[in-house]
């Protein structure tokens, strides 16, 4: 059974949309190629005695309904058609397509017989629906009168006979004589077994109906399109909800970055600085919140978070920063550092070039007072500090860029001396975020994490995917540092101003 339907159509409803649009497209285009069609319609009544009946005596037929479905079968035939093609047709109408585009049927409930024909020329449908309904009449006329005929001529010539030989009184004449009497009634029978009581008027077009071949079109586009939403559905291993990665993983969600505004992404743009009072910075700031109570649980604070994802493009920068600056602002000493030595980023958010930094610390070619960069922060009224800390003096964020590129990052990455520079910056700061590259591109995260307390995983909605975030977690469990939850980036976030966690919810 499909979990979040309301979710799924949200995610997909570009391919119902597209699917829709598509199938009315087509029937439309079908529709506008399509040539026209006309219908007509004559009607002929028949008399529910037929010739027979008379002649057996009967009043009335025990099956009148019959007796016109067996008179329309009758009437669709190859012979019949043959004559009203000769009587009105247009050349180059053949008898198999007269009765491809023809039909004759029986209202319900009278003894009435429509005849249908149906031509791409008006003009033509009109004139053959009112020729068949002529000529059916006809002919039943014709057989009736002459079925009549036949009798008559019998019996006359047996009543004949038995006048002539002198038994002009006896049984055999009377009945005969009877039966002279009925066939005069047959005769107007036959001459009064069907009509046409309503000709064929002005032809009205049957094809192509646009409307409705548009409305059918579209309803079968938007099926379809649900079908291949759920498929696709189905088949995608993308992380869409929040819920589904404390589902998969049994992590915590510690809330996330949602999608920002167009004129919050450039790089040099940080929310909390920008619009601290947006939806999305209260947001970031419940983030921060929930990381700093779990790097507290359990009676071990732990400074050093390092944050990092599956692949790129995740938002681990982004986030690093952010969660920088909510530290900050909140009163406490932060170092954020670029531990990313193959494409070092961090920088960027902060506008700062690039300059002597980690790389160049690590490698003795600057102190680390040298390569430490000082961030301005906005004078705010200090939030309250958690119970058990000192007040803090003031507020500090310095930023630790990459520096210059390494020879060898792996080997940087595993050594003594970059280490070293990661407890320097622990006896410097309160908190301590390092931005590490994604665990499933290079083996750097892994070997960083050991200068680390907890580590921080940072997922997108819509493209990280659960085999994926299930592999970075395998690769991480070598580490002595503890995964401390998720961050989820690029999703919907609800802030509630109670204070109360947000749900994320929704897809990028």
């Amino acid at each position: 059974m499909l979990r979040d339907p309301l979710g799924i159509l949200r995610r997909r409803a570009w391919i119902v949309v597209a699917a829709g649009l598509l199938g009315a497209g087509g029937a439309l285009a079908f529709a506008l190629r399509e040539q026209p069609r006309y219908a007509a319609s004559a009607e002929v009544a028949l008399d529910p005695r037929s010739v027979g009946d008379v002649l057996a005596g009967v009043s009335a037929p025990a099956d009148p309904a019959r007796l016109a479905r067996s008179q329309a079968v009758a009437a669709h035939t190859p012979a019949l058609a043959r004559r009203v093609l000769r009587a009105a047709g247009p050349p180059g109408l053949d008898v198999g397509e007269f009765l491809a585009h023809s039909s004759v049927s029986v209202v319900t409930g009278a003894n009435v017989l429509t005849f249908r024909v149906v031509d791409w020329r008006r003009d033509v449908a009109t004139r053959l629906a009112t020729a068949y309904a002529e000529l059916v009449v006809r002919v039943r006329r014709e057989l009736d009168a002459a079925a009549v005929a036949a009798e008559r001529a019998r019996a006359d010539r047996q009543l004949a006979r038995l006048r002539t030989s002198g038994h002009s009184r006896s049984p055999l004449y009377a009945a005969l004589l009877a039966r002279s009497r009925r066939l005069a009634s047959a005769a107007a029978v036959a001459g009064s077994s069907a009509r046409v009581v309503r000709r064929a008027g002005r032809a009205r077009q049957v094809r192509p109906r646009t409307g409705r071949d548009v409305l059918l079109g579209l309803a079968a586009g938007l099926v379809a399109g649900l079908g291949l939403a759920v498929a696709r559905e189905r088949w995608d291993t993308r992380l869409h909800a929040a819920g589904q990665i404390g589902d998969e993983l049994g992590l915590p969600v510690l809330g996330g970055v949602p999608t920002l505004a167009r004129r919050l992404r450039a790089p040099t743009r940080l929310v909390l600085l920008d619009e601290p009072d947006g939806d999305a910075a209260e947001a970031l700031r419940q983030l921060a919140t929930a990381v700093e109570l779990l790097a507290r649980g359990g009676g071990r604070e732990q400074e050093v978070l390092l944050v990092t994802s599956g692949h790129g493009g995740e938002g681990a920068t982004t986030t690093t920063a952010n969660l920088a600056v909510a530290f900050a602002l909140a009163g406490r000493r932060v170092v954020a550092a670029d531990l990313d030595l193959r494409r070092p980023g961090l920088h960027r958010h902060f506008a700062l070039r690039e300059q002597p930094g980690m790389a160049d610390v690590a490698l003795g070619r600057c102190r680390l007072e040298e390569a430490l960069v000082a961030v301005p922060l906005p004078v705010t009224v200090p939030l309250p500090q958690p119970a058990g800390r000192a007040p803090a003096l003031g507020r500090t964020l310095e930023l630790l860029p990459c520096g210059a590129p390494a020879a060898s990052p792996g080997e940087l990455a595993r050594s003594q001396a970059l280490a070293d520079v990661v407890a320097a910056l622990r006896r410097r700061a309160d908190v301590v975020l390092l931005d590490a590259p994604p665990v499933l591109g290079a083996a750097d995260s892994l070997a960083l994490s050991a200068a680390a307390d907890a580590i921080i995983v940072v997922a997108r909605l819509g493209r990280t995917r659960g085999p994926q975030l299930a592999e970075l977690v395998r690769r991480l469990s070598p580490s002595p540092a503890p995964v401390l939850g998720v961050a989820v980036t690029g999703a919907s976030f609800t802030t509630e101003r109670s204070g109360d966690e947000a749900d994320a919810a929704g897809g990028a």
